[in-house]
């Protein structure tokens, strides 16, 4: 037993009315048509939609590598960014969404990946938590937000705070030596308030101070103390 299937080129077909589910084959293109009774033609196999004529098309300024695809709510083909529309420029980088395709530059050395609801994105580069990480130090030295510092204070110490810090940004000192009434541990703000200041010192023997970072105005307050 055998299956007839209507055949004939492309040209015969497009002017012909094919009975509802009438299968037909046009041997010059080598692509399957069924009838629905209606329209002309037949309907492709494997197509939801087809592009009929130029009305179907909402592309007022198409760029290089974009790509059609059927939008069912709007009735229309429009233009989307294919692989060439990346917003990735760098190593590094992450594709992320805000309310277009958007690209995050990657963080510093040593920074982690979190959620944050106030960006854009959700998501953002962070210093690790203080606490996290010790750094003994000797001498004067610019400091990254997330570590403990403990200064050895043989003699005096100088810590600059990050240029360009970020909210919640945090930063522990402590003498880890207990000389600091004599070998004060000076914490210069790099242009933001510490505590109202333009530094924070550590003038007592086995003193410590985790200060966080608010905003330019605020600048750093204390988040612990210990005398």
């Amino acid at each position: 037993m055998s299956l007839q299937i209507r055949r004939g080129t492309d040209a015969e077909r497009i002017g012909i009315v094919f009975d509802d589910g009438e299968i037909v084959y046009a041997t010059d293109t080598g692509t399957v048509w069924v009838g629905d009774g209606v329209t002309a033609g037949g309907i492709q196999f494997g197509l939801t939609e087809t592009l009929t004529d130029l009305t179907d098309v909402d592309v007022p300024a198409p760029t290089d590598g974009q790509l059609l695809t059927w939008v069912n709510a709007n009735s229309k083909w429009e233009a989307v960014d294919g692989a060439s529309g990346s917003p990735l420029t760098t190593k590094g980088d992450l594709h992320v969404y805000d309310t277009t395709d958007n690209r995050l530059a990657a963080g510093t050395d040593g920074q982690i990946l979190t959620a944050d609801s106030v960006s854009g994105a959700g998501v953002k580069w962070a210093d690790l938590p203080a606490g996290e990480n010790w750094a003994l130090i000797t001498v004067n030295t610019s400091v990254v937000a997330g570590i403990n510092y403990a200064v050895d204070t043989t003699g005096p110490v100088t810590l600059t705070l990050p240029v360009s810090p970020a909210l919640n940004d945090v930063v522990s000192v402590s003498d880890a030596t207990g000389n600091a009434g004599t070998n004060n541990v000076t914490v210069y703000g790099n242009g933001k308030n510490v505590i109202g200041d333009t530094t924070l010192t550590l003038d007592i023997n086995w003193s410590a101070a985790t200060i966080v970072f608010i905003n330019a105005t605020i600048g750093w307050i204390f988040k612990s103390v210990a005398n």
